[in-house]
């Protein structure tokens, strides 16, 4: 016989689990932001944000000049994929696609044109530090900062410790 108890009880043992990652994950990139904050950048901040595409009818209309023909007519967006953003403020740069996992982990990192996979937080950390040490993060946190007409400080190991 089938048991759904049983899988009801995995179910809810996955989502506790799921829970716990997600928490641990929000606060890995609440200790890098804190750590940015630390060094001298108020406001800098680590998200991780939903991106949006059109949809393949919004896509057609618009492709074939029809948007906007009858009443009612709008563009209609879809969730495409997530990022993790550096922010201050209201400025945001994109640093990679962040692949999402529904437990939590594990969680995939694409920039670059590298593909890095995450399984448990000491992963993510050092994934994470990989992807700051890159000319890539250096280029567009470098573009945040000017956007946000904020200066890097100096950074010295002092600061960070």
């Amino acid at each position: 016989m089938v048991d759904f108890v049983k899988a009801l009880r995995q179910g809810m043992a996955a989502k506790e689990n799921a829970d716990k990652n997600q928490e641990e994950i929000r606060g890995i990139l609440a200790k890098a932001s804190a750590q940015f904050v630390e060094a001298g950048l108020p406001g800098f901040a680590f998200k991780v944000d939903s991106v949006m595409k059109l949809t393949a009818d919004s896509l057609k209309k618009q492709r074939a000049g029809m948007l906007g023909m009858t009443l009612g007519d709008r563009l209609e967006y879809e969730h495409s994929h997530y990022v993790l953003k550096a922010m201050i403020g209201d400025h945001g740069i994109e640093l990679c696609e962040w692949g999402r996992s529904d437990g939590g982990y594990p969680i995939k990192l694409k920039y670059s044109g590298r593909e890095v996979t995450c399984r448990d937080g000491g992963g993510l950390e050092v994934a994470l530090t990989e992807l700051l040490a890159t000319a890539h993060a250096g280029r567009e946190i470098a573009k945040l900062l000017t956007e946000a007409g904020a200066t890097m400080p100096r950074l010295t190991s002092a600061s960070l410790e």
